[in-house]
Parts: structure tokens; C-alpha cells; sequence
């Protein structure tokens, strides 16, 4: 299992995009997203939004990411010019969890 943030606006591109960087892969390939269709598994199109899906299935590399990709990541506070602190909108993050 693995636990990547995104924009809640994301795609399921976006998801495979945000695992491979977590595990310090630079081939799409090696990251599928699926479904279970029956007793079966089938993509899930690239180009389809996450909506309010927050966990996934994975076909393909292993999900071992190197243990200080693993760890979170502090975000910096907002400061002038930015965020809702300033008066900017929020960034609005999903956690996405895939599993395989």
C-alpha cells in the first residue's frame, strides 16, 4: 500500500502520476489502476476523474516505496500572497490510497 496526495479535482492520471513519484519510477507503464469487474480486474481510464474516490486497486510494480518517500511531508504555512491565510482559496488535497 502506498498514500499519495492530490487535488481532490484530479484524474486517475494524476493518482498513477503522484504513485510513481512516491516510488521514484519514471515509467507510467509500471502503475495500473483497476477496478474488480466480477471476478476479473479492468483499467480505470486515465482521462476519468477521482470524484470522491479515495482508495484504489493496483496492477503491475510492487508499491514499496523507499521509506523517506513514505513519510509525510511537512506543508509550509501560508504566507503572504497565498493560501487561506491570506485570504486565497484552499488547497484542497485528497489522499489517495492504492493498494495492490
Amino acid at each position: 500500500e502506498i498514500v499519495v496526495a492530490v487535488m481532490s479535482d484530479s484524474s486517475v492520471l494524476d493518482v498513477r502520476r503522484a504513485v510513481l513519484l512516491a516510488l521514484g519510477e519514471t515509467r507510467l507503464s509500471e502503475v495500473k489502476l483497476v477496478r474488480r469487474v466480477g471476478s476479473a480486474m479492468t483499467a480505470l481510464a486515465d482521462n476519468a476523474d477521482i470524484g470522491n474516490k479515495r482508495e484504489f486497486l493496483s496492477m503491475g510494480r510492487r508499491l514499496d516505496a523507499p521509506v523517506e518517500k513514505q513519510q509525510p511531508q511537512a506543508t509550509p504555512a501560508a504566507g503572504p500572497g497565498g493560501g487561506a491565510a491570506a485570504g486565497g482559496d484552499p488547497t484542497v488535497l485528497a489522499g489517495a490510497h492504492v493498494a495492490s
